[in-house]
């Protein structure tokens, strides 16, 4: 189950089995020079303990003309769906 994220929220997900609890909690910070930055902490409990780890991403943020240029720019037709797979729209570009 994934989720948009939002600039400076927290944001969590979770799995919850008998054997196995997982947590995933994530901050990001607003853009800066169109580069947002998640933090990423987990937690992750079997029966033989619980290991904690982080991660750090990098993202690139675009504006929809910044996409379409680029497809166009590769030779691509371009096509924009705003729904997409999981709600955050999705770009399709096709040869010709």
């Amino acid at each position: 189950m994934a989720a948009h994220v939002a600039p400076g929220g927290v944001h969590a997900l979770f799995v919850d089995e008998e054997e196995l609890k997982i947590v995933r909690m994530n901050t990001s910070t607003p853009a800066v020079d169109n580069v947002t930055t998640l933090e990423f902490h987990y937690l992750v409990g079997r029966t033989t303990g619980v290991e904690y780890f982080t991660e750090q991403h990098e993202l690139g943020v675009f504006s929809h003309d910044d996409y379409v240029s680029a497809f166009e720019d590769a030779g691509l037709e371009v096509e924009h769906d705003p729904e997409g797979l999981m709600g955050r729209g999705l770009y399709i570009g096709r040869g010709s």
